[in-house]
């Protein structure tokens, strides 16, 4: 039987990413404890140091995420940004060397020019989300610094696959398909999206887990390509031919990017192994299983 101290610490394993990343933790036979939001409230500081202690490294995936629900600054601040903070003083007294940080793309903000980001790029988030992942990239950096901890932070772009909020274009356009209803969305059809599946942002966490050169860095986890809710549509109705989308164009005000991805490809060797095809077949499946 493996000791508690070959373990990783899983936060978030009930989140979209966490379930993932757990999979492939499992499937590496890794030694690992998952953690959920029901057997742990990152707000609760003695809970989590007392969880924490005989771990060597964490994974630090629960958060509050974007939607219209959830977006307001005192959830974002104090689950995103306290609770990371929680985490990493139960690092420092526990002394657990290692934590990776799912953060985000939205860090960056909307004030760069069009093109693509990279990590070196200025960060002014727009938004309470942003602005919080932002603080706990910060956190991190500090106690890196003061207490030794050594961090990834993996700035995700658009994660889509099944178990993906139901609010996003994505599961509706999948969801309509499925149940053979047809679709109205209200979007700018110039406009796109750098996406990454599920699973391909899920061994980004793994790589970084095991990456020596990671560790002080910020990563974008991204692909690097173009996709317009037209590229979606093409091959959403390649598996539904009766898929029938329209589209009515409501202009949006901003820039839109891609992020750049050579520090992951560099220093985590990481290489998407899900093509937007191969995703969406992928999802598919697991959604219909599911059901």
């Amino acid at each position: 039987m493996k000791s508690r101290k070959e373990k990783i610490f899983l936060t978030g394993a009930d989140g979209f990413l966490g379930r993932y990343v757990a999979d492939t933790l499992r499937n590496k036979g890794l030694s690992f404890t998952a953690s959920s939001l029901g057997d742990l409230d990152i707000m609760d500081k003695k809970a989590v140091i007392n969880k924490t202690k005989g771990y060597k490294s964490v994974i630090h995936l629960a958060g509050n995420i974007r939607t219209s629900d959830t977006d307001n600054a005192e959830k974002h601040f104090n689950i995103n940004a306290l609770g990371t903070l929680n985490i990493l003083e139960a690092c420092r007294i526990n002394k657990i060397p290692r934590i990776i940080l799912a953060s985000s793309v939205e860090v960056y903000g909307n004030l760069h020019k069009a093109g693509t980001i990279k990590e070196t790029d200025i960060t002014v988030p727009e938004n309470f989300y942003g602005q919080s992942k932002l603080l706990a990239e910060c956190f991190c950096r500090e106690y890196s610094e003061k207490f030794g901890i050594k961090f990834t932070a993996l700035r995700f772009t658009y994660l889509y696959g099944h178990g993906m909020h139901p609010s996003r274009i994505v599961p509706k356009m999948i969801n309509a398909a499925i149940d053979g209803e047809r679709l109205i969305l209200s979007v700018d059809p110039s406009s796109f999206m750098d996406m990454v599946y599920v699973r391909d942002a899920a061994q980004a966490v793994l790589l970084s887990l095991k990456s020596k050169k990671a560790q002080g860095e910020v990563i974008n986890v991204s692909s690097g390509i173009k996709t317009r809710i037209r590229d979606v549509d093409r091959v959403i109705s390649s598996i539904y031919p009766s898929f029938k989308l329209k589209i009515k164009t409501q202009k949006e005000i901003g820039n839109h990017y891609l992020y750049d991805n050579h520090r992951a490809k560099n220093i985590l060797k990481f290489k998407p192994a899900y093509s937007l095809e191969a995703g969406f077949l992928d999802y598919i499946k697991c959604r219909t299983d599911d059901k």
